[in-house]
């Protein structure tokens, strides 16, 4: 009973982490290998148009969240599957207003702050690629490889998780995620309520 208790413990807490003030995602019904599972912009209008009335709905996040290779040119270490995030910076209203905790706990960082070339990692991909902020990582996508500086490390909560099976993880923008995989519309859909 200690065992199974601990471990449901274990499970809960990660899935609290990981999905920060999220309290509703969408995604789409549609797999990859039948046709394109990414959600598109009229959706989104959709689903906003929907909840804007909606006392309950705090915030509508759209976002992407692949699994990618990750390469630290400076130590050589290279991790074959980090979580990229990409979200959209104008609609972080109801998942802390776009703020996420530094890994000291005392600041928050603001995730506005990103532009195209910046990220923000988590502390296990800090971790494992030994890098800190104004270092660089080199994502590898489909479309070829692209280099990012490290402009923050934060705790590894909410946005910047990672999952069950992936620790490390980094934030950018929407924009610069969909263009390195070449794709367009979003992952997912995150509502805060």
């Amino acid at each position: 009973l200690g065992i199974g208790d601990s471990i449901d413990k274990g499970i809960r807490l990660q899935a609290l982490y990981s999905l920060g003030e999220t309290d509703i995602r969408l995604t789409s019904p549609v797999f990859s290998r039948f046709g394109d599972n990414y959600i598109s912009d009229d959706m989104l209008d959709k689903v906003r148009s929907i909840l804007k009335d909606d006392d309950r709905v705090d915030g509508v996040l759209p976002l992407i969240r692949e699994n990618i290779p990750v390469i630290s040119m400076r130590t050589g270490r290279t991790l074959s599957r980090a979580a990229v995030v990409g979200v959209r910076l104008d609609s972080l209203t109801g998942f802390s207003n776009g703020l996420i905790e530094a890994e000291d706990g005392e600041e928050l960082i603001d995730v506005t702050a990103l532009q195209d070339g910046l990220t923000i990692i988590n502390r296990p991909m800090a971790n494992k690629l030994d890098v800190g902020i104004g270092d660089r990582i080199t994502l590898v996508s489909p479309s070829g490889r692209s280099e990012h500086e490290i402009i923050n490390i934060a705790k590894p909560v909410g946005l910047i998780a990672g999952t069950e099976s992936t620790r490390s993880s980094a934030l950018f923008t929407v924009e610069t995620i969909q263009r390195i995989l070449g794709r367009q519309g979003y992952r997912m859909i995150d509502i805060s309520v």
